[in-house]
């Protein structure tokens, strides 16, 4: 799992607002989506992923106030998706 977090925004940033998350747990996300908002004390900015893979958890919902460097969610690589879908089907499918 890669660990999604807040980038430092601004030198005098200590506390930002996530607004929204732009994907869903199970999307797939690709190196430059979108994947969420957060508020400064001076602008709105997106924060976009920076790699492949599948949002695997949100760990802080949106509205939640967040600190830079903080992990917010969770980023599976493709593969590991694949696997764990592999993994739970039942023995009868080919």
């Amino acid at each position: 799992m890669i660990e999604i977090v807040v980038p430092q925004i601004g030198e005098t940033t200590a506390e930002v607002m996530l607004i929204d998350w732009l994907k869903k747990e199970g999307d797939p996300v690709g190196k430059g989506d979108p994947l969420f908002e957060v508020d400064t004390d001076k602008a709105v900015v997106t924060v976009e992923a920076f790699a492949d893979g599948v949002l695997a958890q949100i760990l802080m919902p949106a509205g939640s106030q967040v600190l830079p460097r903080q992990v917010v969610g969770l980023l599976a690589s493709p593969r590991a998706e694949v696997s764990a879908l592999e993994a739970g089907l039942s023995p009868d499918v080919a």
